[in-house]
C-alpha cells in the first residue's frame, strides 16, 4: 500500500514562511502539507514565549475527520526536544520529516 502513495509524498508540496521563525510567534503558519495513505497531514508553527517553547503540531484529516496527530516541541527549560502522539498512530515517515522540520524552523540559539 506504500508504494501506491510514493508518488504523492514525493509530490509534496511546502510552504515556508519568510524570515525567522522566532519572529513568527504563534501565527500558526501552515509548513508541510502532504498526503500519505487515505490520510492528510499538515502542520502548523506553534510557540509561547511565556512557557518557553516552540514547534510543529502535526494535524490529521482522515475520513472527514481532523485532530491534531503529535507535536514536536522544544522546550527552553531542558534544551530539548520533545514529541508527543495523540489519537492513533503516526507513521515513521511523516513523523520523521515533522521532528526535522521543526529542528529546521526553531533551532537552537
Amino acid at each position: 500500500m506504500l508504494e501506491a502513495y510514493q508518488g504523492e509524498w514525493n509530490k509534496a508540496k511546502f510552504t515556508r514562511p519568510v524570515g525567522r521563525v522566532a519572529e513568527l510567534g504563534s501565527l500558526g503558519v501552515t509548513i508541510m502539507d502532504r498526503q500519505f495513505a487515505d490520510a492528510r497531514y499538515w502542520t502548523e508553527y506553534v510557540a509561547d514565549n511565556t512557557d518557553g517553547f516552540a514547534g510543529l503540531r502535526l494535524h490529521r484529516e482522515r475520513r472527514g475527520k481532523t485532530n491534531i496527530a503529535a507535536e514536536v516541541i522544544f522546550w527552553d527549560a531542558v534544551g530539548q526536544y520533545f514529541v508527543q502522539t495523540f489519537d492513533g498512530e503516526v507513521p515513521v515517515e511523516i513523523l520523521e520529516a515533522v521532528i526535522a522540520e521543526t529542528k529546521e524552523r526553531v533551532g537552537v540559539r
